[in-house]
């Protein structure tokens, strides 16, 4: 699709039957462009019964000198302010990263994390490229994984996920 008008999409909440609305908006529309919430921004209009698991996830991300962002519906609910989050949810994080060790540091992270606190956590990878890749799939050890990027999706051995990185440096 061309870049003008934006194809944009929104959920409507839970109780308003998730429903999916398709909208277009012409670029020069558009006021302003944000990051998602971090997910400490995020613990404040999350349930009461989410917020120690996610202060506890957000205190591990920090002490790794992380910043993970929400998306999905603890996004749509920190920026609403209506309840998108329910018990079953899961959390969607998006993570920067820019090497291998910090890749596998938040895999092993979210898998004691969700062990832990009997929560789902779902989410990417991404690459300083721009490439994303499922912290799941990364996690499986799988020797290729799929990695999504602003107009493609691909298999890609998982060794080279980082090789661009590495010569550079």
């Amino acid at each position: 699709a061309p870049a003008d008008p934006l194809h944009l999409g929104v959920p409507l909440p839970p109780a308003e039957g998730k429903q999916r609305l398709a909208v277009r908006a012409a670029a020069a529309e558009i006021l302003r462009v944000a990051p998602p919430p971090t997910l400490e921004q995020g613990i404040a209009s999350a349930p009461a019964a989410w917020r120690p698991a996610l202060a506890a996830l957000a205190h591990q991300a920090h002490a790794l000198d992380l910043v993970p962002r929400a998306f999905g519906a603890f996004c749509w609910q920190a920026l609403t302010g209506l309840a998108y989050v329910h018990e079953a949810s899961d959390l969607d994080l998006l993570w920067e990263i820019e090497t291998a060790a910090q890749a596998d540091a938040i895999v092993g992270m979210l898998g004691v994390w969700e062990r832990r606190h009997r929560r789902r956590a779902d989410g990417e990878l991404r690459l300083p490229d721009g490439r994303a890749v499922s912290w799941r799939e990364y996690a499986s050890g799988a020797t290729r994984v799929l990695v999504k990027t602003e107009d493609d999706a691909r298999l890609v051995a998982r060794a080279t996920l980082f090789e661009a990185q590495q010569v550079a440096a």
